[in-house]
């Protein structure tokens, strides 16, 4: 009779009871941030002066981001993916923000020794065999892989090496079982753990104040306000031809993937008829038409759960909330939102039909 090994026990234990660990961890420590949260709106209460009532809110917020930045590290997988949505400005205090962008592309990364194991194991030779030089520091790392610089053995141009992190994916099929409607499709991803691709040189649009600044420029004065509307109108125009023109986009667009230009993250196909139903919404806003709008929004399969006599007008709410920020931009007055919009609706209409981009 063979004796009870009880680290084996030990481990199955582990591996059986992960997702509930995870899971607890993250609703005590989500919990304790929430109830700080309370009892300090009731503190706050008490101070009338409304400049002490901001300072003590910046305060709060500046330990909450703290609180969730250490959480969403620890757990990672998901919670990391989480922590790079709401660190957005649109969506959390600025004190947030500052804290949780870090996690785009600076989040803990994984030891040198380890990526290189990885590297081998995965492609069956040395990483001296295949790289003339490997840097070992990570040009940044995120919530799923690291990168690094390096360059392959008989040539002369730079590339840059993506190395999953290890355990993320189980970290990540463990989320993906707690989030039901991504697991089949997840399922039948084949995730790879090394991914090879061209290193292109350049600063990252979290690192444009320091560049700036390292160029002597006055971050208030007039060449940094024009290089800041130039990169929004890049941005913009880019999107434009990207969802309109080419129906290929970027469709994670957080700071950490706005840069010149590491990879493309994550892109997604439009059909012709997704690009011209797009393209009408956006017309349909700019001369303010509910009916239009409405009828926009039926051809991209989107409809009121309880399809109520006010649909349209509902509809046409949703649709200006959504493109208010282009249509108040300073690089956008409405004519020339209205404008650029049919010229894009033109050629979505029009297009050469192969998907290229003209000149």
């Amino acid at each position: 009779m063979s004796s009870f090994n009880f680290k084996e026990f030990q481990d199955k234990l582990s591996y059986h009871f992960r997702p509930w660990q995870r899971s607890f961890q993250f609703w005590v420590r989500a919990a304790e941030i929430y109830a700080g949260y309370k009892a300090f709106q009731v503190r706050v209460s008490f101070v009338k002066d409304v400049q002490k009532q901001d300072a003590m809110w910046e305060i709060q917020h500046e330990l909450a981001a703290e609180k969730i930045y250490a959480m969403c590290s620890d757990l990672g997988g998901f919670f990391l993916k989480v922590a790079q949505v709401v660190g957005k400005p649109d969506l959390a205090p600025a004190a947030w923000v500052r804290r949780l962008v870090t996690l785009c592309d600076r989040a803990p990364a994984t030891p040198y020794d380890t990526v290189q194991l990885v590297v081998e194991n995965e492609l069956g030779r040395s990483v001296s065999e295949m790289f003339e030089t490997f840097d070992p520091d990570p040009l940044g790392s995120a919530s799923i892989a690291q990168v690094h610089r390096a360059r392959l053995r008989g040539d002369k141009d730079d590339v840059v090496v993506k190395v999953q992190h290890p355990g993320v994916r189980d970290l990540m099929m463990t989320d993906i079982r707690n989030l039901q409607a991504f697991a089949l499709y997840m399922q039948k991803t084949d995730i790879k753990k090394v991914l090879l691709m061209e290193y292109i040189d350049g600063i990252p649009i979290l690192n444009l104040g320091d560049e700036i600044a390292k160029r002597g420029i006055n971050p208030g004065g007039k060449i940094a306000a024009t290089a800041k509307q130039n990169i929004l109108k890049s941005l913009t125009l880019a999107y434009g031809q990207m969802i309109l023109k080419s129906g290929f986009f970027h469709a994670d667009p957080h700071p950490g993937n706005i840069l010149i230009c590491k990879d493309y993250g994550q892109v997604k196909d439009l059909p012709d008829n997704l690009r011209l139903g797009y393209a009408r919404l956006v017309l349909a806003i700019a001369d303010n038409d509910p009916i239009g709008a409405a009828e926009s929004y039926r051809e991209l399969g989107i409809e009121t759960l309880s399809k109520c006599e006010d649909e349209q007008k509902e509809m046409f709410k949703l649709a200006q909330t959504i493109f208010i920020l282009a249509r108040t931009s300073a690089l956008l007055a409405p004519s020339t939102f209205k404008t650029a919009n049919k010229q894009s609706l033109a050629l979505a209409r029009d297009g050469d039909g192969d998907g290229s981009v003209g000149s």
